[in-house]
């Protein structure tokens, strides 16, 4: 799948801010979590619906929601909405970026699962900009 210059953005920031919280969690814990939804930092980090979708999932996992219920809901939500490819892959990025979090996968390897639905060109450089090598 090739993004355009807009979706390739989102995706970035998708996973600069999963990055982010990936680190929370590992350190804190998922509660910790708690305080980064209620402030609405996730929706407008990442943007639009991307953001919301990103807190309702994350808000599941906070909740200690099963894993396969998060899945099944961000799945049927993006059934359930008219999107494009770009669209698709986007909300598959944040299903995969919640799930990495909510079982615990160094932050390293939640980038680079992230990173690997955008093919980005320079993917140890981008790694690196985020500071995951230093997992």
């Amino acid at each position: 799948m090739k993004f355009t210059e807009e979706e390739m953005e989102i995706a970035r920031a998708i996973v600069k801010e999963f990055f982010s919280l990936s680190e929370t969690a590992r350190r804190e814990g998922l509660l910790a979590l708690d305080w980064v939804l209620g402030e609405g930092i996730v929706s407008s980090s990442i943007g639009g619906k991307y953001g919301e979708f990103a807190q309702i999932l994350l808000k599941n996992v906070v909740d200690g929601i099963d894993l396969s219920a998060v899945q099944q809901i961000g799945k049927t939500i993006a059934a359930s909405s008219e999107l494009s490819d770009g669209d698709n892959a986007l909300f598959e990025m944040i299903i995969c970026g919640v799930s990495s979090i909510q079982v615990g996968d160094n932050p390293r390897i939640l980038a680079q699962k992230l990173a690997a639905f955008t093919g980005i060109e320079n993917f140890n450089s981008f790694l690196a900009d985020l500071g995951a090598n230093d997992y």
